[in-house]
């Protein structure tokens, strides 16, 4: 049913990329001074760091020096780069690359605000590419264009019930069977039987989603999706699945038994942070079981027991997490792919922009990992910015760690894909009926996964109120675009 990567990377070259680059000539046509430097605008969700500029400097000495090209990386805060992106676009204001993501990179990807990377894939960003788990590019294609850059990262994740593994060793509990949400009972009122801190929450859980075996087509609270395995044909409504009724009923059960905070729907602070140990039991998503129980743990600073809420498959939510477009409006799209090729591909270049400059901002380790000294000053998260893979690791390396880690890859390219792995619903004909579906779904969301009301009773009120709100139409469409995409991708 899926394509494979090939495909992608052999499509034919679109009139829009085709224009731009006939445009733009050659790169000494692209450049902005005598030396033939291109200068790149790239706009970047994230907070500006202090040592912005001077770190800056430090990246463009070297960009300048291997591709010819001159970084200009403006920095907007995360509450404010939806809207100005928005506004970018609608205005044809001229940029080169940006950071997008979810929902807004196939909305802008549909309008024609970005340019094809189909063949650009096996050219100018041939050596990322390679790099790429195959998951990344069918999950990243709109009807089968690939309009945005992955930044790599970990596409097959999982939920893991997260257990203090002290308590656990405490009151010599049995956590190996745990799997459903309905295996967990019998561990908590052993432990609620046997513990006597009134500072320790049985469940350190508030605000979190729910964990069933779907994927979420359009997200953002609109509940429709389709089943990982089973019936995978069929476009349903969450909140209508017997998995669904069984979570809810159970996190009510551990509600009712004290198990859950009291406020646990309203509290707007997470009170169980990871580090803590005030809560028994947690829910924390990852990828490959043993190396996240390392990282966890080292967030921790003390034993964690992870056991899988479910499988892992790769995701067209994941495949889209953090992408790098380039502009239909760009003056130099072929500097501006030459350049993400490069920053995901040179260590060096890639652990400037995430960690800042060695002996001032971190050190580097005799076995190759750093140590970060600095990072008021600078830092900025890979996971949106650049390769995760290639940056230099910030914990010890070991044979051990190495072993992780490619027991991690491994993991990541044999996880089998969402049955709805690069589908996008295309969402335009119902702008008003999603807007009230999410704002009547983010009035039962929260009581109803934290265990704060009876399902029961509240499940049947949404579902009326969701009907009138118009999700049976938009269900309607998601089945037929479905089908659709589901002929085209056999």
């Amino acid at each position: 049913m899926k394509k494979n990567m090939q495909k992608y990377l052999i499509g034919g070259v679109s009139v829009l990329t085709l224009g731009l680059l006939g445009a733009c000539g050659s790169s000494n046509g692209e450049a902005n001074n005598e030396t033939g430097t291109t200068k790149v605008t790239w706009y970047q969700v994230g907070e500006e760091p202090k040592d912005f500029d001077e770190v800056m400097t430090k990246v463009n000495e070297k960009l300048k020096e291997e591709i010819n090209v001159e970084l200009d990386m403006r920095l907007i805060p995360d509450g404010d780069y939806q809207q100005k992106l928005g506004v970018m676009i609608n205005s044809g204001e001229e940029y080169d690359i940006c950071f997008v993501n979810g929902t807004d990179y196939v909305n802008y990807g549909n309008k024609g605000a970005f340019i094809s990377l189909n063949d650009h894939l096996d050219k100018e960003l041939k050596d990322y590419a390679a790099e790429l788990n195959e998951g990344f590019i069918e999950g990243g294609a709109i009807n089968g264009e690939t309009y945005g850059l992955p930044v790599n990262n970990d596409i097959a994740t999982t939920e893991y019930w997260t257990f203090n593994k002290d308590l656990v060793d405490q009151y010599q509990l049995d956590v190996e069977n745990v799997e459903g949400v309905e295996t967990l009972a019998p561990v908590l009122e052993k432990f609620a039987e046997k513990n006597t801190d009134t500072n320790i929450t049985p469940i350190g859980m508030t605000r979190t989603s729910v964990c069933i075996p779907y994927d979420n087509i359009i997200g953002g609270g609109v509940p429709l999706a389709v089943a990982f395995e089973g019936d995978t044909q069929t476009v349903v409504n969450t909140y209508e699945t017997p998995e669904m009724m069984t979570y809810l009923k159970a996190m009510h059960e551990f509600y009712k038994k004290g198990y859950i905070l009291k406020d646990a729907a309203t509290v707007t602070t997470d009170p169980f942070r990871i580090d803590s140990k005030n809560w028994f039991l947690g829910r924390n998503s990852s990828g490959y079981q043993p190396l996240a129980q390392k990282k966890l743990e080292a967030l921790a600073g003390h034993g964690l027991i992870l056991k899988p809420a479910g499988k892992a498959f790769k995701t067209t939510g994941f495949a889209r997490v953090a992408m790098h477009a380039v502009s239909a409006s760009s003056k130099h799209p072929e500097a501006a792919l030459k350049l993400l090729n490069y920053v995901n591909t040179n260590q060096e270049v890639a652990d400037l922009m995430v960690y800042g400059i060695e002996g001032k901002h971190y050190d580097r380790n005799e076995d190759g990992s750093i140590t970060l000294t600095n990072s008021d000053d600078y830092y900025q998260g890979a996971w949106a910015l650049v390769n995760t893979y290639l940056v230099s690791k910030t914990s010890p390396i070991t044979e051990e760690s190495k072993k992780l880690e490619e027991e991690s890859k491994k993991f990541q390219n044999e996880a089998p894909m969402s049955p709805i792995l690069g589908f996008s619903f295309d969402a335009s004909d119902f702008r008003t009926e999603i807007a009230s579906v999410q704002n009547i779904v983010s009035q039962y969301e929260v009581l109803l996964s934290s265990g704060t009301v009876d399902p029961e009773q509240y499940v049947p009120e949404l579902l009326e109120k969701l009907e009138k709100a118009g999700l049976d139409k938009i269900q309607a469409s998601a089945q037929e675009q479905y089908d659709e995409w589901r002929k085209s991708n056999k």
